[in-house]
């Protein structure tokens, strides 16, 4: 009681007594997936980090969202589909979206500058499970963007504390949606304004955290994370695949990687 009590009269005197600034995270989509699991988890961890920058990160009631007045430190993670992210693109110009599930190709995202996607298309996992399978006959394994069983890069230590909060195992949802709620803590812990840094299409892809994959982890100009992936075969993780070999099968949109560059 004495060392909590203690650190919270140092935090006080580091940040002058003043008040945390509160940064709006709404959730759009079920709270019985492993998307809002995924962003809890982002948010105790994103807590805990902001104590010390006198930093609080809020869940908003997505019926609140037309009442925040501060858009500059709000950002919207969404797992619904991709018609419903570009009603709200365009409804909230001004709130980074990150979609956390799937679309089944890159030329069905809706182009929108203020989209980001934490996730690659459906047709990318199986174009890098395809190539994997082709060098390797006779074997079952798919591409996973996370697994359970990773331990390398720290992974280890992120699938313990969500299992220890939630009491399930991490997947390819609920790091999709933590990495957005971490990638949100990193910018805002630099910059006052974070969701206005998230909308500048010349310093998207310079933005780079680290999502336990061991490489520093960013954006391509159509706005989609660029991320190792994993081969699953029988629930064990029998390979790695980089970036590099990612890019030589990823589908594009030559529409949006032309337009989505230009202020």
């Amino acid at each position: 009681m004495l060392r909590s009590f203690t650190v919270i009269c140092l935090i006080f005197l580091l940040t002058g007594g003043a008040l945390a600034k509160e940064l709006n995270i709404i959730f759009d989509g079920s709270k019985e997936t492993d998307a809002w699991l995924g962003l809890l988890q982002g948010i105790k961890e994103a807590n805990t980090q902001g104590k010390f920058l006198n930093l609080q990160y809020i869940i908003v009631d997505f019926s609140r969202l037309a009442d925040i007045q501060d858009k500059s430190s709000t950002i919207i993670v969404s797992a619904r589909s991709a018609r419903r992210n570009s009603e709200l693109a365009t409804k909230y110009p001004s709130i980074p979206i990150f979609s956390v599930i799937p679309s089944s190709s890159v030329q069905s995202r809706p182009c929108a500058k203020n989209i980001l996607y934490t996730r690659p298309s459906s047709q990318v996992m199986k174009k890098v499970t395809t190539l994997w399978r082709a060098e390797h006959p006779n074997k079952n394994g798919h591409a996973r963007l996370w697994h359970y069983t990773f331990k390398k890069y720290a992974a280890a230590q992120l699938n313990k504390r969500f299992k220890k909060t939630t009491d399930k195992s991490m997947s390819d949802e609920s790091w999709s949606s933590w990495a957005a709620v971490k990638l949100f803590s990193d910018v805002a812990a630099k910059s006052a304004n974070p969701s206005t840094l998230l909308l500048n299409p010349q310093k998207t892809s310079t933005l780079a955290f680290d999502g336990q994959k061991g490489v520093d982890l960013n954006f391509n100009s159509e706005l989609e994370l660029l991320q190792p992936m994993l081969i699953i075969d029988n629930e064990i993780i029998v390979s790695e695949i980089s970036i590099e070999k990612i890019n030589a099968v990823r589908d594009t949109n030559s529409y949006c990687k032309t337009n989505l560059g230009k202020n």
